[in-house]
């Protein structure tokens, strides 16, 4: 009994000690629907925490992951992204635009770089496929 009350302690600790040790300060994941990003007026989306203090966002499009070759790149701000904020917090971007940047990539595998624009600080990235051109 004595062991499996330890048990638990131990499991507790170690799930406080992640979630508080994360603090916000690392990068998060980017999740992308669908998988397959197509710009032929098909909507697409990416969700993404972006903490409170970055207020100029800049978007890169990668190939090599967040620390390779920028291929195509934006910039936006807090209040052009408030009204994508979802009740948890993050932000959940929808487009079906054909203009946007990442519409004038060749078809491949990108990573997407959220960055703060003032520090360079990598705040979100993740992976997408982008497919031909129709």
């Amino acid at each position: 009994m004595r062991a499996l009350a330890l048990n638990g302690i131990i499991i507790g600790t170690v799930l406080v000690a992640l979630l508080l040790g994360r603090g916000g300060d690392g990068p998060t994941t980017i999740e992308f629907a669908p998988g397959l990003w197509r710009c032929d007026g098909t909507e697409r989306s990416w969700t993404a925490a972006i903490p409170a203090e970055a207020l100029d966002i800049r978007l890169d499009w990668m190939t090599g992951g967040p620390a390779g070759e920028v291929r195509a790149s934006s910039m936006t701000n807090r209040n052009v992204l408030e009204p994508y904020r979802q009740p948890d917090g993050t932000f959940r971007v929808v487009t079906a635009a054909a203009d946007a940047p990442e519409c004038g990539l060749a078809p491949g595998t990108y990573t997407l770089a959220i960055r703060d624009a003032a520090s360079n600080a990598l705040l979100a990235s993740g992976t997408v496929e982008l497919a031909p051109a129709p």
